[in-house]
C-alpha cells in the first residue's frame, strides 16, 4: 500500500506540474475529464506521461479513452455520425498503469 501512495504521489505531482492543476485538488478518482484535458491536449499527455514513467502503451485503446479534437460535434451535425463514448482516464488508472508498466483493461 504504501508503494501505491508514492507513485500515487509521483502521478499527481507530474500532473500537476504537466497541466498546471493544483496538486490539492487532485484525489484518485480525478479525471483528466475533470481537469478539462481533451482531444489533442489529452493525447500528448497521454505519449509524455508514458515516456516521463517509461511504459508500455502497446495495449492502450486510444480510441476508447481520447477524443477527436473539435470536430466531433461538427461531423455530427454534418454526416450524422454518432458520437463515440469515452471513458474516463482517473489518476487511480494511471497510477496503476506506472505500477504495471503496462496498460492494463478492467473490462
Amino acid at each position: 500500500m504504501e508503494m501505491n501512495n508514492l507513485m500515487e504521489q509521483k502521478v499527481k505531482a507530474f500532473i500537476s506540474k504537466y497541466w498546471r492543476y493544483k496538486l490539492d485538488k487532485l484525489k484518485t478518482e480525478t479525471t483528466l475529464d475533470d481537469m478539462g484535458m481533451f482531444g489533442d491536449d489529452k493525447y500528448d499527455f497521454i505519449i509524455d506521461f508514458a515516456k516521463e514513467f517509461d511504459l508500455s502503451m502497446e495495449n492502450l485503446p486510444f480510441d476508447k479513452y481520447v477524443d477527436y479534437e473539435g470536430w466531433g460535434f461538427i461531423r455530427k451535425l454534418l454526416f450524422g455520425e454518432r458520437l463515440r463514448k469515452i471513458h474516463p482516464i482517473t489518476i487511480s488508472m494511471l497510477t496503476d498503469w506506472v505500477e504495471k508498466g503496462y496498460w492494463e483493461e478492467s473490462e
